[in-house]
């Protein structure tokens, strides 16, 4: 009875034996056939690993498309992946999901997809990646457990997998042939027991492998776990260990059985492909200008780009190892640390805005993601950080803002202004106002709202709107005046201004309107007022010209007795000729002398000396007749004339007149050359008179008058000098001098001849006559519009 029990023990173990290997065995398919593969959204490329071209059954040669994946999907799950696809996308995660695939066969295969999404920095989805994994056997594993342990022997000769069985209580190792190989060992090299499988450990990770396995015999972890074996020639082989411990009823480890499998040439291939990923890695963030970088928990860098070297002015190849502390100021390191432990400890991406300074001690504002990293069991390991520099968005931000702020404060200001000034302006899009302020609805009578969407033709009377479409079209911008219809139907007179402008690529048209209708009535009754006032002025002008007329009339006529006295001093020397010829011709006749020639010498010698009596009295009568227009004459001429006729005024009173006119000048002007005698005249008087008031207290001074005339530098004007050495006139009268019936001659003079002078020359010639002080000599100053003569 007890042999029978004991075969029914071990016919039990047998089949736990069994369905362990069974178990292993899926776990084993599980891990084994893992496909990797990537879909880069953007350019429509696929990725796949060569284990992905197995599970799908396509040559590894094809160039893989999304329609081929497509082809290859069991036509009833094509909707479900794209939906769960698409869903990825959407939500920029992925999430777990199984399907079936046909391949070229005909067979039919149930895959099982993870994996996760990819964006960019702007948060768009840019590549799908993840791993496939066969689950088909899983699938019909209840089917199929007939010739299990056939196709378990075949299983482990195929994917090089040893199984092996260990008797704890009793140190027993089972290894099968697969087992042996794995560890490069023979049955005659292999000792047996649980030392077989210790000594050939690898001697860096014996330690911590025995440790692991004792921690499952203990029940603190499962036994899954990888490490390297040492064979007896040096070759290192890496291996995936899985097992299960079987425990009595107290809990007591029995047995532990499990799989090794070679994973050597998955690891060199993953060193392969993590070197060349580290390296592609490298190449990119070494070559983008953000600073970009990899801790690790305790905040050690592991891995750094150029951009952050150069920042903390650290060799790339001596940044490994440093903390924040090391390169960074104290209160940023201590910050960026904060936010590393809060990262990890919240398992999720965070979007930072901060500040660094670099070696030079610049500050930089920086724009950081800084995302957990975790190892291939799903355990945060450490920090991945990329900061994007933000100093010149910040510093063109920060003027935005400026700017901004100053054009809504201008706009607030000119809003403020429109509304306070008292014209109304209107802004037109395609002939329609569109906007308007508040002054021109209430001088077109309308409420504000009212005239917004109104034609501007609407708004003028009729015979203007040619004008409008005009001066619109031609972009015309000079005011002109319009005629406007109010709300009511009223006319009104408006001054406008308009200007055609581009705003936000429309363009419009912006115009100032001013109500001009006071302005018109005043201007209109201003006219009427002025033609009014115009022919009064006329009569008065009129008035006034004959009473300056008459004033210069008796201004010549106080001076007539002298001017008579030089007449007949005149006639004295041609009527004593005359007497004398009269008495010769007595004599001539009593002595016979008279005949033919006689008789004409005697009367061309009496009309010779009776013209000069006859044009003495012409030209006094030429200079009392008033001017009564203007005409062109030449000023150094007209002043020879007025010589001529009264030099010998000046030589009875010894006092010598002299003229000079500079050379080139323009002597001709426009106005009243009698008149302008009598001014010449007046002061040359008034400088006799000084004169000869001087010599009664200086006998010997000789009297001088200088007449200069010239042109000022732009030879518009002409300018008379005329300047006597009479001692000049006192400061205290000077500026009275042109007052009328002011004079210093007491009862000689009227006081009419200066005020008169000033009158003719400014008021009636558009001159101007000035006097000063110059080294004790008074000079007049006759100023006059030059008049070019073509």
């Amino acid at each position: 009875m007890r042999d029978e029990d004991k075969t029914k023990e071990q016919l039990i173990m047998e089949l736990e034996d069994l369905r362990m290997r069974l178990t292993r065995y899926e776990e084993s398919q599980r891990i084994a056939h893992i496909g990797n593969w990537e879909f880069d959204i953007e350019h429509d490329n696929i990725y796949w690993s060569d284990e992905m071209f197995n599970i799908y059954g396509i040559d590894k040669q094809s160039n893989i498309s999304y329609a081929q994946l497509m082809d290859r999907i069991y036509p009833d799950d094509r909707d479900y992946h794209n939906k769960i696809t698409a869903s990825w996308i959407e939500n920029r995660r992925g999430a777990p999901f199984e399907y079936r695939i046909i391949r070229r066969n005909g067979e039919i295969r149930y895959i099982y997809v993870s994996g996760d999404v990819q964006c960019n920095e702007a948060g768009k989805p840019i590549k799908l990646f993840g791993v496939v994994i066969d689950i088909t056997q899983l699938k019909h594993m209840e089917q199929k457990l007939t010739g299990v342990t056939q196709r378990l022997e075949l299983a482990t000769r195929s994917a090089n997998l040893g199984i092996w069985d260990w008797d704890v209580t009793n140190n027993i190792m089972t290894w099968d042939d697969q087992m042996l190989t794995l560890y490069g060992l023979t049955w005659e090299t292999f000792p047996g027991g649980v030392e077989a499988w210790q000594n050939g450990l690898h001697p860096d990770d014996r330690e911590t492998i025995v440790e692991e396995c004792n921690a499952a015999l203990r029940g603190e972890k499962e036994w899954d776990t990888e490490f390297r074996v040492l064979h007896p020639n040096g070759t290192v082989k890496h291996i995936k260990a899985n097992g299960m411990v079987i425990r009595d009823h107290e809990g007591t480890p029995v047995r532990m059985l499990g799989t090794n499998y070679d994973i050597t040439e998955r690891k060199l291939k993953e060193k392969r492909e993590q070197y060349r990923s580290y390296t592609m890695l490298s190449t990119l963030i070494d070559n983008v200008p953000d600073l970009a970088w990899i801790k690790d928990r305790e905040g050690r860098f592991i891995i750094v780009n150029k951009a952050v070297s150069q920042a903390a002015n650290v060799p790339v190849d001596k940044m490994a190892g440093k903390t924040d502390l090391d390169v960074w100021p104290r209160e940023l390191a201590e910050k960026y640390r904060s936010d590393d432990q809060a990262i990890m400890a919240a398992g999720m991406r965070k979007h930072i805005e901060e500040s660094f300074v670099d070696a030079e001690g610049r500050l930089h504002f920086i724009e950081t993601i800084k995302t957990p990293m975790k190892d291939e069991n799903g355990l945060i390991i450490g920090t991945v950080g990329i900061a994007h520099n933000i100093t010149e968005r910040k510093r063109m931000e920060k003027e935005l803002r400026t700017e901004i702020n100053a054009r809504c404060m201008a706009e607030k200001r000119m809003s403020l202004l429109l509304e306070a000034t008292f014209e109304g302006v209107s802004i037109a899009e395609n002939g329609r106002i569109i906007d308007c302020n508040k002054r021109l609805a209430e001088m077109y009578g309308y409420d504000p709202g009212e005239i917004l969407g109104m034609l501007v033709l609407d708004t003028v009377t009729p015979q203007y709107r040619e004008i409008i479409m005009k001066n619109v079209s031609e972009g015309y911008d000079k005011p002109y005046e319009l005629d406007c219809l109010k709300k009511d139907g009223t006319v009104i007179n408006v001054e406008v201004c308009g200007k055609s402008l581009e705003h936000e690529g429309r363009k419009i048209r912006m115009a100032a309107i001013r109500d001009i209708t006071q302005r018109k009535r005043m201007e209109k009754e201003l006219k009427t007022l002025n033609e009014h006032l115009m022919a009064q002025v006329a009569t008065g002008i009129e008035k006034i010209r004959t009473h300056e007329q008459m004033l210069i009339q008796q201004s010549k006529m106080a001076a007539m007795g002298e001017m008579i006295g030089l007449i007949a001093h005149q006639w004295k020397q041609p009527i004593n000729a005359v007497g004398l010829s009269i008495q010769d011709l007595r004599d001539a006749y009593t002595y016979g002398e008279v005949d033919d020639k006689y008789i004409d010498n005697l009367i061309g010698s009496t009309m010779q000396q009776i013209s000069f009596m006859a044009k003495t009295i012409d030209d006094f009568r030429n200079f009392f007749m008033p001017s009564k227009n203007k005409v062109t004459f030449n000023v150094k001429t007209t002043i020879e004339e007025l010589l001529l006729m009264f030099t010998h005024i000046f030589i009875r009173s010894k006092i010598g007149i002299s003229m000079k006119a500079e050379q080139d000048a323009i002597l001709v002007t426009d106005g009243y050359p009698n008149e302008f005698k009598q001014v010449v005249l007046n002061i040359l008087n008034n400088s006799k008179d000084a004169i000869l008031s001087r010599k009664q207290n200086v006998p010997e001074i000789q009297g001088n008058i200088e007449i200069n005339i010239s042109n000022d530098e732009d030879k518009s004007k002409i300018i008379v000098s005329i300047k006597d050495n009479g001692g000049g006139i006192p400061e205290d009268i000077i500026e009275k001098i042109f007052e009328p019936y002011f004079t210093t001659k007491e009862n000689e003079g009227t006081g009419v001849g200066l005020y008169m002078s000033k009158t003719i020359i400014e008021t009636n010639m558009g001159g101007k006559l000035s006097v000063r002080n110059v080294d004790d000599c008074a000079e007049f100053l006759i100023t006059l519009n030059a008049t070019i003569v073509l």
